[in-house]
């Protein structure tokens, strides 16, 4: 909990410093306390329920999720060094 929870501020943080907008954190906020913390486990098969093919599948989307979502953020990244003062004047 307390992982999840740190990358959730870093990354909230990143998106606030990206935007200057509030609603930046405000959205993913809400949507991850509705979705709550992402269910690992496949990981264990504690009780059996995934074959070794399942568990590779789920593996490998969470890992692709994971890559996608920082690809992305890097594509829409925008210069954080410019003062929100300076950034609106044209």
């Amino acid at each position: 909990m307390f992982i999840y929870t740190s990358i959730f501020g870093a990354m909230s943080s990143y998106f606030y410093l990206s935007t200057f907008n509030f609603l930046s954190i405000i959205l993913p906020h809400t949507f991850c306390n509705y979705m709550g913390i992402p269910p690992l486990d496949f990981l264990t098969n504690q009780y059996g329920q995934y074959s070794l093919g399942t568990r590779l599948f789920i593996g490998t989307l969470h890992i692709l999720g994971v890559i996608g979502f920082l690809y992305g953020t890097q594509l829409y990244s925008i210069d954080i060094t410019m003062s929100p003062c300076t950034r609106w004047k044209t």
